[in-house]
């Protein structure tokens, strides 16, 4: 989801886990992984000739070293401080942030374990992640609980309400740590979500309860006529708005229970019981079928009593408008359901200057209207950063310079830019000069006990001088400051405004005029502007459907708009029971004139409804001049309305990652044979999973004994979670199946590389293994154990793989019917060499993938080849055989699987020759795509979408001994695919498919799979 949608629409908060740079990188770097790595070869090719008994000792103690080898180098960069039920784990830049925890984390911890009725079990460490720039943070039970809080403030969203942010964010997540806690917490994400939500805004100030944009979200569904059923709002929707309902409704049905039952009754979703399910759950606490509290909780939501129609922009679809910026020739705006960035003439006239990526967070015009500064986050060596660019709108292009780790960048004269630059809790203003960016001189700061504790929406304001909203949560002003003599004022309002949002400038004939967006609880999102050079403040007093953001003045002088408008008194019944008015009078080619005979100006704004966003215009004849003035600001101590942090709180230790490490999760499990009859391949399976609370190392041991004959089966996979490139080292014993025994281990490394354009994907894969192999003969159920068989056959293979990818999702919303779809090209090339030592031999396999996911056409085509050394490709298997032995040096194939083809009167083709050759052709249609998006009533899951296809797959296998010479050995088959999308990221279905011969029998096959 973009940035835009991230900044207005979506939860920023807890989420999935962000790749990061780990903040301890050093020096170390390059000497720790040529160090693994040397030392790794060097065991791994000392394992396959070592005698089978010191195996799983060495590959123990390679582990232990592995560990502590990592764990010496990157832990001496990170603190801990331990409370009486945490270890807050830390960077020393990050201290100010620890102390804030320090002081606070066993009193929440109490205070929320005393809301729920509950003890607080478990002793959990928190890792505050520095050098994020967008707001994070999540807790996991997996493989133990724990939480992660990004160091940063958030954006101006839907967690710009919080003041304490990282307090906050912390109590949010502290909330789901002791609440689900129980037996079987299968309650789904709203409900999770809701206690999360509700909690944080406890104290009437703070939280997304206490925000009239979370509001507003609420109204406006109910005003569409969309506001969903439990269901609907239970998960994950891969399409707008996401899981934004899940905490919307979550939190609002959350906080009705609490006020009408009551906390206590309230609590006791959060308590072990028998009855684990919503429906079940909800009937045994409350005594009332969960559909019917719904119903009694949408019912509750009451919108304004009377709400003004919008009227709509020449652009009338509906889409992701947002993000507008203004010149004096017209204005700019970003769909992110398109993913474009287009300029409009007040006539209604458009033109798309670029696809911009999805992070795009801010738009800003020059004052001269020449240039568009565009900032959004890209992914860089160092972590995620926000960019800002310069588009020169007369040559519409990119100009070369881009800046870095400025939110909310804009022009403050035509020769130098502003915006916020974070440094963890604190943000300042700063400003500097285009062709010296890097020299920033700071203008303002906010940020824990200050009088301020953030900064939004920088914007040019006049000669000299910058207007910005300096916030305390909701609690909100605007300041302006001479950028020369760093002097500040205050606008005076008669009547404060709340939730100020949105700030925007508009050059005009008579100098530069200021407009936002702004709201009280109840309120949709309303507008207002400002004339700083006359003092002049016009506020917007009535409600329009989809409120009023990003409001901005249509250049008068190039405005003529047919008459598309209803009469003014023209009055429509809205679902919500409200009375909707049009919210303009009718429109004459040339704008109104008001009565002091100074034409009324037209603001276009984005109009924010439940599933979509519009382009609207609102005639500032419906504003109410206000009384307000620019006075003298002096930052006072006694107003202060955050907590200040306090370092010396603080007695940090040297951070130990084995010091978790050893608490890992246990999974104990019987194996059952392929074959029943086989009583004697079941086996007791125990895996281990373990990670440190940074996620630098993660650990995961998978181990089978199989008592008859005896053998012990270790998989064993470390991982480090370094950036820009990761690395695994695996050491395992296997007996695949009882057919033959694989000793050895590898080591890999991911280096995907990061791109300024989002669609774009670029990532190189590569390993190194040391093999060595003994093969059971068909009575090996008499020996008392499998390592009796002399290991032989020893292999060395190193692989490398490049991956490019240009994909570009695509959403319709006035659809269930193929509404989401991805149109874009992907690239993949791979080789895989191996050496035989017993032979002397070589074996290697080169392959390449092109595939091309069409625009229009619900058609995806994937056309591969490889040519292989000693090696050949058996679609049978999907696999290849290296050294005419299937055991040998494994690789993922990019030719299509075709086990359909394995039939009871056929033979598998092998090659006698050296040299082999093949090509594939697979092509897909989508025959039927429809979105569910609602969750199940039983289980915690969410159905996302239903996908039907077909397709025609073949293989052209060019084998060394063919005959005659040059002559493939044909696959063809036809399948088709039934697949439902779950919770945003799995698939779930069934494929049956057909192979083109005489008397063959398809084969149908269960599919799943996760992308996470």
């Amino acid at each position: 989801m973009n940035r835009a949608i991230f900044k207005i629409f979506r939860y920023g908060s807890p989420g999935g886990v962000k790749s990061f740079n780990h903040p301890i990188f050093n020096t170390f770097y390059n000497t720790l992984y040529m160090d693994i790595l040397h030392g790794t070869v060097d065991i791994l090719f000392f394992f396959g000739y070592s005698s089978s008994m010191y195996v799983s000792k060495k590959s123990f103690l390679f582990i232990l070293y592995s560990l502590w080898l990592i764990s010496h180098v990157f832990g001496a960069g990170l603190l801990v401080h331990k409370t009486g039920y945490f270890d807050i784990i830390y960077a020393k830049e990050s201290e100010k942030s620890a102390a804030l925890l320090a002081e606070y984390a066993d009193r929440y911890a109490e205070e929320i374990a005393s809301r729920l009725n509950k003890n607080i079990l478990v002793r959990m460490p928190v890792y505050i992640l520095s050098g994020a720039e967008s707001l994070n943070g999540y807790f996991t039970f997996f493989p133990y609980p724990r939480i992660v809080v990004f160091d940063t403030v958030p954006d101006d969203g839907t967690l710009g309400n919080l003041s304490d942010s990282m307090l906050k964010v912390f109590y949010h997540e502290l909330t789901h740590a002791i609440s689900m806690i129980y037996f079987l917490p299968v309650l789904p994400l709203s409900f999770n979500e809701g206690a999360a939500v509700s909690y944080e805004s406890l104290d009437g100030k703070q939280g997304r309860l206490n925000d009239p944009l979370f509001y507003h979200h609420l109204m406006q569904g109910k005003i569409d006529g969309c506001a969903p059923s439990w269901q609907e709002a239970a998960g994950q929707r891969d399409v707008y708005p996401g899981a934004f309902w899940g905490y919307l409704y979550g939190a609002g049905f959350a906080d009705y229970l609490q006020k009408k039952y009551g906390m206590e009754s309230y609590a006791r979703y959060w308590h072990s019981s028998f009855f684990l399910f919503p429906q079940s759950k909800t009937k045994h606490i409350f005594g009332k079928p969960l559909k019917s509290l719904w119903s009694e909780f949408l019912t509750a939501i009451q919108p304004p009593p009377v709400i003004r129609l919008p009227v709509p922009f020449r652009e009338l679809r509906k889409s992701g408008f947002m993000l507008i910026a203004a010149n004096r020739e017209g204005f700019v705006c970003y769909d992110f359901m398109q993913g474009d960035v287009r300029f409009y003439t007040a006539d209604g006239g458009s033109e798309k200057l670029f696809t911009a990526n999805r992070t795009l967070s801010h738009l800003n015009f020059s004052p001269d209207g020449e240039r568009l500064l565009v900032t959004d986050t890209i992914q860089s060596l160092e972590g995620e950063k926000h960019r800002s660019a310069i588009f020169d709108m007369r040559t519409k292009r990119f100009l070369p310079d881009e800046y870095y780790s400025l939110r909310t960048a804009a022009f403050c004269d035509n020769g130098r830019i502003c915006g916020v630059k974070i440094d963890g809790q604190f943000s300042h203003l700063v400003i500097a000069d285009m062709q010296n960016a890097g020299t920033q001189d700071s203008l303002f700061s906010a940020g824990p006990g200050m009088p301020y504790t953030a900064i939004y929406d920088p914007v040019y304001a006049g000669e000299d001088s910058i207007a910005f909203i300096a916030a305390n949560g909701i609690n909100r002003d605007i300041l302006f400051i001479n950028k020369n003599t760093k002097h500040i004022q205050k606008l005076l309002l008669e009547k404060p405004l709340p939730a100020i949002r949105c700030l925007q400038t508009n050059s005009t004939d008579s100098g530069t005029l200021l407009t936002f967006s702004w709201a009280e609880k109840g309120m949709l999102y309303r507008a207002a502007t400002y004339n700083p050079a006359t003092n002049m403040l016009k506020v917007l007093k009535e409600d329009i459907s989809g409120g009023v953001f990003y409001p901005v003045l249509l250049p008068q002088e190039h405005l003529h708009l047919p008459n598309t408008a209803p009469p003014l008194d023209t009055v429509v019944s809205a679902p919500a029971a409200a009375v909707i008015r049009d919210s303009s009078s009718p429109m004459s080619p040339d704008i109104p004139a008001a009565e002091n005979g100074t034409p009324d100006g037209l603001l276009v704004y984005t109009g924010v409804h439940a599933k979509y966003n519009t382009l609207c215009t609102v005639s500032e004849r419906l504003f109410t001049e206000e009384k307000a003035a620019l006075t003298d600001y002096t930052p006072d101590a006694m107003h202060v309305q955050s907590i200040a942090p306090k370092p010396e709180l603080l007695s940090p230790k040297k951070y130990r990652y084995l010091s978790w490490m050893w608490r890992v999760f246990p999974l104990l499990y019987v194996t059952l044979p392929d074959d029943m009859t086989k009583a004697n391949e079941t086996g007791l399976a125990l895996d281990i999973y373990g990670i440190d609370p940074t996620a630098l190392l993660s650990l995961k041991a998978a181990s089978i004994f199989y008592f008859k004959p005896f053998f012990y089966q270790i998989h064993a996979n470390l991982s480090v979670n370094t950036k820009p490139v990761g690395f695994s080292f695996q050491i395992y014993d296997l007996n695949n199946h009882f057919r033959y025994r694989t000793v050895g281990g590898s080591v890999g490394a991911a280096f995907p590389i990061p791109t300024k354009n989002g669609y774009r994907h670029i990532a190189v894969n590569a390993g190194i293994s040391a093999e060595a192999f003994s093969f059971f003969p068909k009575d090996y159920t008499v020996q008392k154990t499998l390592y009796g068989y002399a290991l032989k056959d020893t292999v060395l293979s190193e692989q490398i793989s490049f991956r490019y990818a240009y994909l570009r999702p695509f959403i319709a919303l006035d659809t269930p019917f193929f509404a989401k779809s991805i149109a874009g090209i992907e690239l993949q090339a791979g080789i895989k060499h191996g050496y035989h030592f017993e032979s002397c031999s070589n074996a290697a396999v080169v392959q390449a993938l092109v595939a091309a996911y069409m625009p229009v056409l619900p058609v995806t085509i994937q056309c591969s080849g490889y040519a292989g050394y000693n090696a050949y490709y058996v679609p049978e298997f999907g696999s290849y055989t290296f050294f005419n032995n299937p055991a040998f040096m494994g690789m993922n194939a990019y030719l299509p699987s075709m086990p359909e083809h394995l039939q009871s009167n056929t033979t598998i083709s092998t090659s006698g020759g050296a040299i082999n050759a093949g090509f594939a052709f697979d092509t897909e249609c989508t025959i039927l795509s429809y979105d569910i998006q609602t969750g199940s009533s039983w289980l915690p899951i969410f159905y996302n979408r239903l996908k039907i296809s077909a397709g025609y797959k073949a293989v052209l296998n060019f084998l060394g001994n063919s005959a005659p010479p040059l002559t493939p050995y044909v696959y063809q088959s036809v399948y088709g695919r039934a697949a439902v999308t779950v919770s945003g990221s799995a698939k779930i279905g069934l494929e049956y498919a057909h192979p083109l011969k005489q008397r063959a029998i398809g084969k149908m096959k269960f599919l799943v799979s996760v992308d996470f």
